[in-house]
Formats: C-alpha cells, structure tokens, sequence
C-alpha cells in the first residue's frame, strides 16, 4: 500500500485586519498601510505510482494565468492570490486557489502535496521548465537546479514605507529559528529519510543569494549591499546576477508586496507556514 502523503499546510485562522497591530510592540507611523498576497508552490503526485508528476504544464494550460504560473521544475504548480488586507481573506484567496488545482489536478489521477519535499522524490524526477531564464540559470547552477524538487510559500507584506519595512525585517530576524522549526515538512530526500526535519534548508541555503544580509539600520543601505552583492555574483559567471536574499525556510518569505526585480531590496529572512 503507498505511504500517505503528509497532511496540507495550515496557513492561517486568525482573522483581525493586519493594520491592527501586525507587528507587537512596533509603533507604525500614521497612515502606515500594509497589504498582504502570497505564492504557494504545491508538488503535484501522480496518484498511481505516488511519485512526483512533470505535469505542470498541463495542469496550468487550465488554470487562469492571473493566479497560477509555473516553477523552475515541471513537477510544480504556483498560486499566487490577489493583494488583500487581512489574514482573514489571505487564507480564503489560498484555499480558493489550492481547491482550483486540486479540481483540475484530479482529472488527470494527480494529487496536490504541500509540503517542502515530497516524500518519494529523487532527482530522476526533475524536468526543468523551458524559458530563458531557467535555461541560463541551469547553465549556471546545473546540480543546484537539477536538486530544485522543493517548495515553499512566499508571504508578501506590501510596506509604503521602506525604512519602516526594513526594521520590520531586522525585528523578525531574532525569530526566524524558531519559525523554521515550525514550518519544517521536508524529512524525505531523494528516496531516503535525510535525518532532518527540513532537508530543504540544506538544499536552498547553497544558492548564493539564499542567507540574511545580517543587521541593516535603513533602506539606503539595504539598496548598497544589494547592488555589491549583485555585481559578485554576476562578475563571476555568465548567468543571471543574485538579487534576491532569503533564509532557507519551509514557508513564507517577506518581501515587498508588487516588486518583480528585488536587485534594491533584499529582505533578511523568511517567516514560516505553521503545519
């Protein structure tokens, strides 16, 4: 009989806008606004043989473009909610999103896992997704990608202000142990029980834009880092520069909510998917 899957992630049951008070203890400037969006990454299994299915672009010819797009590997779908304002409706726009897959995933015999690995990969799984840019960060990175058989969730907290985000993001930082462990769902590697709870941390940390920036006192200086940071990475190889910083968690990464080039503002960690 195959092994049962782990269960879905829980993301959230809290319901109080996030202007409350999201951040304990922190006084928010007057009219500090704050909104909310995530990507979810979920493996897709194939229900016959419970091992990982590069089905992905099936899956997504079915699914609206404004809410789900493709990953690196085939074997992944990602949702990707509208801008909300509470925890409230960011839970409901995630568990839309995931019914949607799970509907169009089951009519071809394909189940949803969301969790960091799936419990049956290894690396013969792995079809890298065809577009110029995963092309030329294989070329780059070749092992690194072909090892890409994780997933994580991303929360986006859209910030007006970027000093006031950016001290958001050092006072996370002390918390970020603790959120690792929690949102850790990721023992299984390549057929085998690793020994972590979260081989995936191991697997992310190895890319040179993974890791926190260390202490950051304003966005200034966050924008300076992140252009030397840039500039090391792409003047040693060919490929595409590092400009995105984040520690190698299970769930949610912070960053600024409607920005698709992060190359001025990387953020110092991630905040977890409790399970």
């Amino acid at each position: 009989m195959p092994p049962r899957l782990p269960r879905p992630a829980v993301i959230c049951t809290a319901g109080q806008p996030v202007a409350a008070d999201p951040f304990p203890g922190y006084v928010l400037p007057m009219g500090a606004a704050f909104t909310l969006g995530a990507e979810e990454e979920l493996h897709l299994i194939d229900l016959d043989r419970w091992e990982l299915s590069a089905r992905a672009p099936q899956i997504l010819s079915r699914l609206p473009s404004a809410f789900y797009s493709a990953e690196i590997q085939r074997t992944t779908v990602e949702t990707n909610t509208a801008v909300v304002r509470t925890l409230t409706d960011l839970r409901e726009e995630l568990l839309r999103l995931r019914r949607n897959v799970i509907e169009v995933a089951a009519q071809e015999n394909l189940g949803v896992a969301a969790v960091g690995t799936a419990p049956r990969s290894t690396y013969a799984d792995f079809e890298l997704t065809s577009t110029g840019r995963y092309s030329r960060m294989h070329e780059q990175y070749r092992l690194l990608v072909d090892e890409q058989l994780i997933c994580g969730t991303q929360i986006h907290v859209g910030i007006e202000d970027r000093d006031v985000a950016v001290d958001i993001g050092q006072r996370i930082a002390r918390d970020l142990p603790v959120l690792l462990a929690l949102s850790a769902s990721s023992p299984y590697w390549n057929g085998q029980d690793t020994g972590y709870a979260s081989i995936r941390t191991i697997i992310w940390q190895r890319w040179p834009s993974a890791g926190s920036p260390g202490r950051i006192s304003s966005a200034a200086l966050t924008a300076s880092r992140s252009r030397s940071r840039a500039w090391r990475s792409s003047s040693t190889s060919k490929g595409p520069s590092a400009t995105r910083t984040r520690t190698p968690l299970e769930g949610v990464g912070i960053e600024p909510a409607g920005r698709s080039d992060l190359a001025d503002f990387p953020w110092p960690g991630d905040v977890a998917r409790v399970q």
